[in-house]
């Protein structure tokens, strides 16, 4: 389908994917039964790292209904990793978007994350890759618990990819 053929974009046409490589399409939000999903998912298939595509797409805005959206966030983050990395021992990558901000007006990478600063306040590690519309370079900014702050620029590669420039 077509996350298949992403993939091959960024791959290669003639990549053979890993045979247990798993895509879940469907998955219902967080806190209305995705993290059981998900699990179960987990508990079966025994995967390294699960990756979600995107955040926005499995969070639910679930929970108290005095909470602010910072709390609901929070909550749902921290259910999402003991579910799966406290509990399983399982690797999780959530795949989020940036704010939009002005040209040039790029600030710290972590206040870039949409949404509230529950995002970055519930996770261990953000990488955040940002560019201007349409330029051919970019940042990859690293921020977390158990690392050194990182700022690497890179440059466009085709067909999807990016590779660091050199500084020297």
């Amino acid at each position: 389908g077509q996350t298949k053929a992403r993939l091959q974009m960024v791959k290669g046409e003639f990549y053979d994917f890993p045979e247990d490589l798993h895509i879940i399409h469907d998955l219902p939000p967080l806190a209305v039964g995705g993290i059981k999903v998900i699990r179960k998912a987990v508990e079966k298939l025994k995967p390294e790292l699960v990756i979600f595509d995107t955040w926005q797409k499995i969070r639910s805005d679930a929970g108290p209904k005095n909470a602010t959206a910072y709390a609901k966030e929070y909550l749902e983050l921290s259910d999402l990793r003991n579910a799966l990395y406290v509990d399983l021992g399982v690797s999780v990558l959530l795949i989020h978007h940036l704010k939009q901000v002005a040209k040039g007006a790029m600030t710290d990478p972590v206040q870039l994350l949409n949404g509230s600063s529950a995002v970055g306040g519930a996770v261990d590690t953000i990488l955040v890759l940002h560019r201007e519309r349409g330029a051919e370079e970019a940042t990859l900014s690293a921020h977390g618990r158990d690392i050194q702050d990182l700022s690497v620029p890179l440059v466009k590669t085709e067909p999807m990819g990016w590779r660091a420039i050199d500084p020297g």
